[in-house]
């Protein structure tokens, strides 16, 4: 049923509970940046994810309530464009510093994720 509605472009509804969940059902691209935007203004920002994937909770983490774990490597200010960079978010000495954000305090969030790029076939002799 999603299928011919999708196709006869009525809905892109695919039954998933929430688009929370949807983020995730297309296993083809790879998240590369996320960007939290809280209830004050203030972002906080992820890049690159992939510098974390071995890490506890992967590069980032979005909880069944809206609330995220990330490992944050660059701030805004309320009402700033500017990104100030974090030093020191995965040390030698201390480890990895992750970032728990509750759902309550988050207007916003913004993934970025690019299509994951696969060795080409060759072509059938």
């Amino acid at each position: 049923m999603y299928k011919l509605m999708r196709a006869l472009n009525i809905s892109w509804s695919d039954g998933t509970h929430s688009a929370w969940q949807q983020l995730f059902g297309q296993i083809e691209y790879r998240a590369t940046e996320v960007f939290v935007i809280l209830k004050d203004g203030s972002g906080l920002l992820s890049r690159p994810l992939a510098r974390f994937e071995g890490l506890p909770n992967g590069p980032f983490a979005l909880g069944n309530t809206g609330d995220v774990i990330l490992y944050v490597t660059h701030h805004s200010a309320p009402d700033s464009d500017e990104w100030r960079e974090f030093a020191g978010v995965i040390d030698d000495s201390w480890g990895a510093l992750a970032t728990y954000i509750p759902a309550e305090q988050i207007a916003r969030v913004e993934i970025r994720r690019n299509k994951i790029k696969t060795a080409s076939t060759p072509p059938k002799v």
